[in-house]
């Protein structure tokens, strides 16, 4: 009676140590190379990625982002190849991220990105912008992880859709002013006042203009005499002419002193092979 019990222990327990191992050959088609082949699962290596803010800093723009480590292992960022994309994939500037950056599993830090405004960056970066309306840019490349005492060469691509603030820098937008009005005897001359609050310089190599009656009425076109440099930040004369065959000396001084006058129009501007129309609606007042 007692062998019977012990039998039947026995097969109970031979059940429960093979039912997991039977359970897994069903699995794996009862292929036994398959079954007890060894498997293993790499440490995970994954970020997630948040940009904080742009400043300008000299001839540089610099991009800070922040880091975060949800992967499974800790890594050290030494080195990268990254560069900046319009969103149709033209190349813009390389980048140069401020390394090394030690980053932790499960933890966040900053790292900041330079980019270089030189003349060839800005062209690219203008020529961009005055060809959408919509501004995308990408950060495309690898960066050069440290982990444990190996190199790993990770994938890195980011969204970056810069503020407003920033692109305005780079917009073609001046500020013209009228200085002074003069007129002689081949035509008039009016002076105007041409500022520049943007990072670029701009060339105004034409002028599109009209000088016009508050009553809407036109009375001539205002030529460019020459074309003008207005260096980033700074301000420049440029003078516009018109001439007497548009309407007479008589005529033309009468409406100066007793009308309000507009210049109305476009200018053009140019920064390397980069051009653009900029509107013109500025009053000229009256003379007293």
């Amino acid at each position: 009676m007692r062998r019977r019990h012990r039998f039947l222990i026995t097969i109970v327990v031979y059940i429960i140590c093979l039912s997991p191992i039977l359970y897994g050959l069903n699995l794996y088609a009862w292929d036994p190379i398959e079954f007890f082949r060894p498997r293993y699962t790499p440490p995970s290596m994954d970020f997630d990625i948040d940009v904080l803010e742009y400043r300008f800093i000299q001839d540089k723009l610099a991009i800070v982002i922040e880091i975060a480590n949800i992967g499974d292992i800790d890594i050290i960022i030494t080195d990268s190849n990254l560069s900046l994309y319009s969103s149709d994939w033209l190349w813009i500037a390389d980048l140069e991220p401020d390394l090394p950056v030690n980053l932790p599993s499960g933890e966040s830090r900053n790292m900041t990105i330079y980019m270089a405004l030189d003349r060839d960056v800005l062209v690219r970066a203008v020529k961009y912008i005055i060809s959408t309306d919509r501004y995308m840019f990408w950060v495309n490349g690898t960066i050069v992880a440290m982990v444990y005492s190996s190199k790993a060469y990770v994938p890195f691509k980011m969204a970056l859709q810069p503020p407003s603030d920033a692109l305005v820098l780079l917009e073609p937008r001046l500020d013209i002013e009228i200085f002074s009005v003069n007129p002689a005897e081949d035509g008039l001359y009016i002076y105007v006042n041409v500022s520049n609050p943007t990072l670029v310089d701009w060339v105004v190599e034409r002028a599109d203009l009209r000088l016009v009656h508050s009553n809407g009425s036109v009375i001539g076109g205002l030529s460019l005499i020459e074309a003008v440099t207005v260096e980033a930040g700074g301000y420049e004369i440029a003078t516009l002419f018109l001439s007497y065959d548009e309407v007479g000396p008589i005529s033309l001084i009468r409406l100066l002193v007793g009308g309000d006058l507009w210049i109305r129009g476009s200018i053009t501007v140019r920064f390397g092979p980069a051009s653009v129309d900029v509107d013109v609606n500025i009053p000229l007042g009256m003379l007293r």
